[in-house]
């Protein structure tokens, strides 16, 4: 057989080219298409020394690329990092551990460009450390992020913000100080979102300049900042100058926002036991235990929950203190609770410098409950004519919120309560000291109100004549929320023989005598009629 050798090259040179077109250029494609991708989804790479996360981040490119950086353990900062402009890195850890980042000198990042951060733990060792974010740049933490431990000589303990953009969905702020503002956060001119976590225990200190600290928890500086979700933020504190030139004391023990800012906070939000620091020893006043804002608009709505909040001293504004006059700056709607708030001074719940309360706007579902302050009054006359803006569930005393211990009013008759103690059916009676609204009274004895019964000893109060309500004994305490009688519960002595009295027993006595003396007698004169036969 012969071969045509030409016509078999060819034959080959065809297969070849159409296997080629089939199948490796495809292949060719793919790993192309695929390592485009890779750039575009973003780089990882894995980390374990501060030299090597700071030549990572500098070689990052700046073209909006994802940079993933894996942090594979514990790195102490020697030096501060800078996140450039165009750069966007990410940074977390390795495994389900997150690993911690120590800086005790300076900032751990100065962001330029966009910064989240996720799974790692931020750490300040109480001396340095934390974020600062630039304008126009971002920063983002998810969850089981910590910033913790870390130290601002001015303002922004854990995070401080100017012109930029923050996002927080979950983790933790907490334990951070400043010598200024916002112990946890400050933001300033910039745009926030928390939809989630903690911001909690973070103090902005003071100096001993004469300058209080102010926003202990976050600090709002002509920004807008919305909070939603079930963000916690919570045991923040506002401290005084030490030097106590400033009397205010502690400005927003929780929150202080100011400067034409706007807040909004919704959904489940807690703000609770925040402290605006004061000292009655000082005559300073903590103002805003949990939010103090100033010229500024704040919404409340959902389920926000203000509550165990302090403006201490002769604080202001327990729960929330509001400055400035713009009608209905201040919304309240849904089923906020304003609870258990206590302000040295007035407005135990919220404290308003505008005295037209024109700026408050307060929805019907709206809960005042236990809150406290130095002194309550009656509500003025007609008042829910004459401030429809103002509705409630419930209030804390009285039938108003306008009592001084929800929100400030000092015009009406001062409240107090007193017990009266009545002798029920026995002689005397007795009006207790006059006790202000929610404030305990010891109860006293009979002796001390000089009520007694003859014949009859006590057996305890009653709040019913009868001994059908609440009893209470002697040194026990009650909280007063309106006036009270006690009434005396008794019980009649039983008649028993007299100590000393031996009527009963010299009858016995005698008749036991004759009973023998007759017996005897029988004896007798048994026995003679016998001997005489």
């Amino acid at each position: 057989m012969h071969f045509n050798t030409n016509r078999m090259w060819g034959v080959f040179l065809i297969t070849i080219k159409r296997f080629s077109t089939i199948f490796i250029q495809p292949m060719i494609f793919c790993m192309l298409f695929l390592f485009d991708t890779q750039i575009v989804l973003g780089e990882t790479t894995s980390i374990s020394s501060f030299k090597e996360l700071a030549l990572r981040i500098e070689s990052a490119p700046d073209n909006e690329a994802e940079t993933i950086i894996e942090i594979d353990s514990d790195i102490i900062f020697s030096g501060e990092i800078n996140i450039k402009r165009g750069q966007n890195i990410i940074i977390q850890s390795s495994g389900n551990i997150p690993h911690k980042l120590t800086q005790s000198a300076g900032r751990h990042f100065n962001v330029y460009g966009n910064l989240t951060l996720a799974n790692i733990v931020i750490d300040g060792d109480t001396t340095g450390g934390g974020i600062t974010v630039t304008k126009n740049a971002a920063f983002t933490i998810l969850e089981s992020v910590k910033i913790i431990n870390c130290f601002s000589s001015s303002s922004g303990g854990g995070v401080s913000l100017t012109g930029g953009n923050f996002t927080m969905k979950g983790g933790v702020i907490s334990s951070n100080t400043a010598m200024a503002g916002g112990g946890g956060i400050y933001i300033r001119d910039s745009i926030a979102d928390i939809s989630g976590g903690g911001i909690t225990s973070n103090t902005a200190l003071g100096s001993n300049e004469g300058y209080s600290g102010y926003g202990g928890g976050v600090c709002v500086n002509q920004s807008t900042v919305n909070i939603t979700g079930n963000t916690k933020i919570a045991n923040n504190t506002a401290a005084a100058s030490t030097s106590m030139t400033d009397i205010k004391g502690g400005i927003g023990g929780g929150i202080l926002v100011l400067n034409n800012s706007n807040i909004n906070i919704s959904g489940d939000v807690q703000i609770v036991n925040n402290k605006a620091v004061g000292s009655n020893d000082t005559g300073s006043y903590g103002i805003g235990g949990g939010i103090h804002i100033r010229n500024s608009t704040m919404n409340l709505s959902g389920h926000v929950r203000i509550s165990d909040n302090q403006a201490a001293g002769k604080g202001y504004g327990g729960g929330i203190l509001a400055e400035g006059n713009t009608k209905h700056s201040i919304i309240i709607s849904g089923n906020t609770q304003i609870s258990n708030n206590t302000a040295g001074q007035d407005g135990g719940g919220i404290y308003t410098t505008d005295l037209t309360y024109h700026n408050l706007l307060i929805g019907t579902e709206t809960v005042f409950s236990g809150n406290m302050a130095s002194a309550a009054y009656t509500p003025p006359e007609d008042v829910a004519n004459v401030y429809p803006n103002i509705r409630f569930t419930s209030s804390s005393i009285y039938n108003h919120p306008l009592n001084n211990y929800d929100i400030n009013y000092t015009s009406g008759v001062f409240l107090t309560f007193h017990v009266t103690y009545d002798a029920n059916g026995g002689a005397g009676s007795h009006t207790g000291l006059h006790i202000l609204p929610s404030h305990a009274d010891t109860i006293l004895s009979p002796a001390e109100t000089g009520i007694e019964y003859a014949g009859h000893n006590f057996l305890n109060w009653n709040t019913q004549a009868d001994g059908s309500g609440i009893s209470y004994s002697p040194q026990d305490e009650i909280t007063l929320n309106d006036n009270i009688t006690l009434y005396a519960i008794w019980t009649k002595i039983t008649d028993t023989p007299k100590t000393g009295d031996n009527s009963i027993i010299m009858w016995i006595y005698m008749l036991g005598v004759l009973f023998v003396s007759i017996v005897v007698l029988f004896w007798i004169h048994c026995k003679k009629k016998f001997q005489n036969g």
